[in-house]
């Protein structure tokens, strides 16, 4: 299957105001900084277009506290270039940097191509300590698009997806929140395939789901999770009460046919290392 994913190739608006009282959204300059979150970096040093993704998920790895989002929203897929920067708020805005680029997994071959990966992610370390761990910014209305939030209403990521009960099965309802759509979920609608990207790479074994919403340009690195108090065909009320999650992976993109692509937890532990939570 071939999938052009929404990269952080393409340019979106970089000047972001701080929220002001207790609401604003996605694109604001956010405090604390948590996961759904837009995130500004310059693809191409120097040629004053910022582009946009999404601050995945606050963890530790190794002890040390960093941030996840795609690789693709790195300066280049499969190495680290521990100069390239993120911001949060307005880019280059000495006060809103919030990270650079710490581990970028290489490439390796398979029978795709002579660059294959198992996961969409990159893990950036952070340059301010203004973040929440296992925190994920939760929007006030889901599958509308909306990107406001309230500031004190956060989805808690409690645990990873469990094995053998809660694997990513088809039919399993899903959420995401990305700085561009907001909080989106849907159904898993097929499981562990390979895709190739028009450039030529291929992730291995990656997840599809079916949502009423289209990624957008901005939404790469974006949280997937599970919301384990929901029964499997109940919708999701707005925000409001504080709700405990289960991480699932990243979201890095859509098929031809619109389906969202994300990479599975356990591919992002197997080619990045020992995540922790707190």
């Amino acid at each position: 299957m071939v999938y052009p994913n929404s990269c952080g190739a393409d340019a979106i608006s970089c000047d972001s105001g701080g929220t002001s009282g207790s609401s604003g959204t996605l694109q604001d300059r956010v405090s604390p900084r948590r996961g759904g979150v837009l995130i500004l970096h310059d693809l191409f040093a120097g040629d004053g277009i910022v582009n946009g993704c999404t601050l995945g998920l606050a963890v530790r790895l190794w002890g040390v506290a960093r941030f996840l989002t795609n690789s693709h929203c790195t300066k280049t897929k499969g190495s680290v270039d521990p100069n390239y920067l993120y911001y949060q708020g307005t880019y280059g805005n000495y006060y809103d940097l919030v990270g650079r680029e710490w581990s970028d997994p290489a490439w390796f071959g398979c029978q795709w191509s002579s660059k294959c990966r198992r996961s969409d992610a990159a893990f950036i370390e952070f340059q301010t300590a203004d973040y929440q761990f296992a925190k994920i910014a939760e929007p006030t209305t889901p599958n509308t698009s909306s990107i406001t939030v309230d500031r004190f209403s956060n989805f808690t990521v409690t645990h990873e997806w469990q094995v053998p009960m809660e694997m990513p099965v088809v039919g399993k309802r899903l959420h995401r929140v990305g700085s561009s759509t907001g909080w989106t979920y849907g159904n898993v609608s097929h499981t562990c395939q390979d895709l190739r990207d028009p450039d030529g790479s291929a992730l291995i074994c990656q997840y599809l789901v079916a949502t009423d919403v289209t990624s957008k340009v901005g939404d790469s690195g974006a949280p997937v999770f599970f919301i384990p108090n929901l029964a499997p065909s109940e919708d999701p009320d707005g925000a409001g009460a504080p709700r405990d999650v289960w991480i699932y992976g990243l979201h890095n993109g859509s098929t031809t046919e619109g389906l969202a692509v994300f990479s599975f937890w356990e591919s992002i532990q197997v080619e990045l290392g020992d995540i922790t939570l707190q």
